[in-house]
């Protein structure tokens, strides 16, 4: 049997013969070889060579974990991406996903040792590539990833001048982030962990406003705290204007009250910076329970017009009494309304 530059094959059997031979409950090993063997050498080859990427995925909590097949008895997760592509380019498993014997893959593949073993071999020159840990570019070919790739996934965030840390190119490589997203994300604050954070993010989060926050200087917890909540971030110079701070401190504002699904305007914000309430941070369970005890009452006000009420309140029970008394607004309760415990200890 001979294997072609194309993988066309050429045998001394006919065959069609050997199909039908087969189809009557015979039995050949040329056709085995032809049908699931050769497909497998090619796979292998091509994980060899890197050229083809073995399908892993990463689970948080599992590891890394390769896609199973049957019969093959693949481990349920594995401490590294490197450990887990080893068991991808595997005999058996690659006997196993394509149905073939691992016997006559072996043996094929032992005719082709000096071609795979060739294959196998990482390239020297990585086209000036850093990579941040020490043997980087090593632990990136055992993971499966060719270094002419990873050129390319560094060339994503030509911004960040340091070295990228190996997960940067794993994420690249394996969670599959958008390309553009992320080549504007990361130039919105080009730093190497930003990269790598970058290129782990849920796909809900491939959203171009991601970029105007990180130019803000947000924390990467209340950058998804602000896209969950779909605040949009053109609106904060104009509230940076009516609230008097600079955009920074507004975006982180916006931040800690979106964590509490609360999306004040620039009057709320001007209102809490002016009684002293800049860093407040408002209490999502608390702020449920007003809700709930207020849900009978007439014209109850929303849940971020509750939030600043109960902020200026003090307590949640002033609050709600402040309800009772008919006030529904920040403003009522700033221009008479409002009552607190600690007022009431003043008198």
């Amino acid at each position: 049997m001979t294997i072609n530059a194309d993988w066309t094959i050429q045998t001394p059997h006919n065959l069609d013969a050997e199909r039908v031979a087969v189809a009557l409950g015979g039995y050949s090993s040329c056709l085995e070889a032809v049908d699931t063997a050769v497909p497998a050498l090619r796979e292998a080859m091509g994980l060899a060579s890197r050229r083809l990427r073995p399908e892993l995925y990463c689970d948080r909590k599992a590891g890394w974990v390769v896609a199973k097949a049957a019969g093959c008895g693949c481990p349920g997760s594995f401490r590294t991406a490197a450990e887990a592509a080893e068991h991808a380019r595997s005999t058996r498993h690659l006997a196993a996903r394509h149905g073939c014997s691992e016997r006559i893959l072996w043996m094929l593949m032992g005719a082709t040792e000096d071609a795979v073993a060739a294959l196998a071999q990482p390239l020297v020159d990585a086209g000036g590539l850093a990579v941040r840990e020490v043997g980087g570019l090593t632990q990136l070919w055992a993971a499966g990833v060719h270094l002419d790739d990873a050129v390319t996934m560094a060339g994503l965030v030509s911004a960040v001048c340091e070295p990228l840390p190996l997960r940067y190119f794993l994420g690249v490589a394996y969670r599959g982030a958008d390309r553009d997203f992320l080549a504007a994300a990361a130039a919105a604050r080009a730093d190497p962990d930003t990269a790598a954070w970058l290129a782990w993010l849920p796909a809900r989060f491939w959203q171009p406003d991601l970029a105007t926050w990180l130019r803000l200087g947000l924390a990467r917890g209340d950058l998804l705290d602000l896209l969950d909540w779909c605040t949009d971030p053109a609106t904060v110079g104009a509230m940076a204007e009516t609230v008097g701070l600079p955009s920074e401190r507004v975006a982180r504002m916006l931040a800690v009250w979106a964590r509490a699904r609360c999306s004040p305007s620039g009057q709320h914000l001007r209102l809490l910076v002016a009684e002293g309430l800049e860093a407040y941070h408002p209490s999502g369970p608390a702020l449920d329970r007003l809700a709930h005890e207020a849900r009978n009452l007439p014209g109850v006000p929303s849940r971020t017009e509750l939030g600043v009420m109960l902020a200026l309140a003090d307590t949640r029970a002033d609050t709600l009494s402040a309800l009772v008394r008919g006030v529904r607004s920040t403003v009522e309760l700033v221009a008479g309304g409002r009552t607190t415990v600690r007022q009431e200890e003043a008198g």
